[in-house]
């Protein structure tokens, strides 16, 4: 596990993702899965996305109710996946 800091932006309007790590990450929004809760009341937020390179993955937006409503984006392929704590921009 690497820690660094990186800019996520959500564009609705073009349903895109971005993410401004060492190399550029685009991710398209193909489908909007929609949310579900679990038993401690955290919301996930599922994305089914396409990225530059044509490849399919899965975006979570996950708001952890259960840890004072901490935010994380889980970037899911079938081989490997990224995970991010978000913190707004103040």
């Amino acid at each position: 596990m690497e820690e660094t800091s990186v800019l996520i932006t959500i564009d609705l309007n073009k349903e895109r993702i971005t993410i401004y790590s060492k190399e550029t990450q685009v991710y398209d929004v193909a489908e909007n899965e929609g949310e579900t809760y679990d038993n401690d009341g955290d919301i996930t937020l599922s994305l089914f996305c396409v990225d530059k390179d044509g490849l399919t993955c899965r975006i979570r937006l996950v708001k952890l109710i259960s840890q004072d409503g901490r935010n994380q984006l889980y970037v899911d392929y079938n081989d490997m996946k990224w995970v991010y704590n978000v913190y707004p921009l103040n």
